[in-house]
């Protein structure tokens, strides 16, 4: 019974290990995890580039995540340099604030770098992201959006994954909804709205 019970935990510990290991280096930084998220969306890539991307600090009205957002400074438009902060909760506790990097409007892509996040363990250097669109057809896209991601410390990273994909494709359902209805999503109405949804 011991020599079992001591196996499992041997078994458990080298699975966390395997589990802490198995990032991959992203500009010259270790253990750097990688979400990607897709959803198919029956708009046009200039409809879901013009309401959801150039309004890059709305993104609370569509993210069941978010509970306030909005520009930082004195940029208030979708361009490189435009910051904005993302409120998770309720009381303000947790907070980060996301910088545009890069946009390429002919290809449809936006990469985000996250530089400031109050209560939320991630390593700001190595935590950034890209939203990219790909035309399917004259009236569906998809938005595909890439994450990565380190956390701190290290060790969180075994329970952060899974919950960081699902807010993610939960924003995705919140993106078809706010693109077809203009109804905002939020976390009081999400649970209705995604049962709506495949």
């Amino acid at each position: 019974m011991i020599k079992q019970s001591i196996i499992r935990i041997l078994v458990l510990l080298s699975s966390s290990l395997m589990m802490l290991s198995c990032g991959t280096t992203v500009n010259g930084y270790k253990n750097v995890r990688i979400i990607t998220v897709e959803r198919e969306l029956p708009f046009p890539v200039d409809t879901v580039w013009n309401t959801i991307f150039m309004n890059y600090g709305d993104v609370a009205k569509f993210n069941p995540g978010a509970f306030a957002s909005g520009y930082l400074g004195d940029v208030h438009e979708a361009v490189v340099g435009a910051e904005r902060f993302i409120q998770n909760d309720e009381e303000g506790k947790e907070v980060i604030h996301e910088r545009i990097v890069h946009i390429d409007a002919a290809e449809k892509i936006m990469r985000f770098q996250i530089f400031e996040a109050q209560n939320v363990p991630i390593d700001l250097n190595a935590t950034f992201g890209e939203s990219r669109l790909i035309e399917l057809d004259s009236e569906r896209s998809l938005f595909r959006l890439k994450f990565h991601y380190r956390t701190s410390p290290r060790v969180l990273a075994l329970f952060a994954h899974g919950s960081l994909k699902k807010d993610f494709t939960n924003m995705t359902i919140g993106i078809e909804h706010y693109l077809t209805t203009k109804e905002a999503v939020g976390k009081e109405n999400f649970a209705e709205i995604a049962s709506r949804y495949k």
